[in-house]
C-alpha cells in the first residue's frame, strides 16, 4: 500500500511487473499521478522511534524483499528515484539512529545513485547513514536473485558508516562516549 506522511493508505491498487508475461521489457511497471496522486506518497510507515534503524529503498519490489527479509527493522520506500529526497526529508523529519540506503545501481541515467546521494546528503548529520553499494548492476532484488538471502542479509547487516551524524557539545558525556565507541567499532577499534 501506499501511505501518506501520517501513515494513512493512499492506494493499493495491484501491479504485475511486465516482466512476468514479457521479460524483454523493464522488470516493473512505473506508478503513475493517478496511482500515487500529488501529495506524499511512500511504501512503509513513517511512524518510527527515534532510536530505530531504517532499511531505505526504492521502488514496490526492493521495499517488498526487504520487509520480508529484515522484520526487525523498519523499512521504507520510495515510490522512484526521484522520490527518495522528499522520502529522506520526512525520516528526517523522524530523526531514527540509522539509515540504511540501498540505491539501484547501474541504470541507465544513474538515477538511483544521483537521488540517493542527494537523500544522504538531506539526512546528513542528522542521522548515522550506510550508503550500501550493490556488489553488481541492478536493484536490491537482481542481487537477491543473483546471490541469496544469505549474501544480501550479511550485505546490509555488516553494512558500514558512510555519513556520520553530527555529535553535539551539548549532549551529556554518555551520549558522547557511545557515539564515539560507534565509530570506533565502524574503524575497527575500541575506545580506551
Amino acid at each position: 500500500a501506499l501511505r501518506s506522511r501520517r501513515s494513512e493508505v493512499i492506494n493499493v491498487s495491484r501491479r504485475a511487473g511486465a516482466v512476468d508475461q514479457f521479460p524483454e521489457l523493464p522488470k516493473s511497471l512505473q506508478l503513475s499521478n493517478r496511482d500515487a496522486g500529488t501529495e506524499f506518497c511512500c511504501f512503509g510507515r513513517l511512524n518510527l522511534a527515534q532510536d530505530a534503524d531504517v532499511i531505505f529503498v526504492e521502488g514496490a519490489p526492493d521495499y517488498i524483499l526487504a520487509s520480508l527479509l529484515f522484520t526487525d527493522q523498519v523499512v521504507i520506500g520510495a515510490i522512484s528515484a526521484s522520490h527518495q529526497l522528499r522520502v529522506a526529508e520526512e525520516i528526517k523529519r523522524l530523526g531514527p539512529r540509522l539509515v540504511k540506503m540501498i540505491p539501484h545501481r547501474g541504470d541507465r541515467t544513474q538515477a538511483g545513485e544521483r537521488y540517493a546521494e542527494q537523500a544522504a546528503l538531506t539526512l546528513q548529520g542528522v542521522v548515522d547513514i550506510c550508503m550500501i553499494t550493490l556488489p553488481s548492476d541492478g536493484d536490491l532484488c537482481d542481487y537477491y536473485q543473483e546471490a541469496g538471502v544469505g549474501k544480501v542479509r550479511r550485505l546490509v547487516d555488516r553494512a558500514a558508516v558512510t555519513h556520520r551524524k553530527d555529535i553535539s557539545l551539548g549532549d551529556s558525556p554518555q551520549v558522547i562516549k557511545a557515539e564515539l565507541d560507534e565509530a570506533y567499532r565502524s574503524a575497527g577499534d575500541e575506545v580506551q
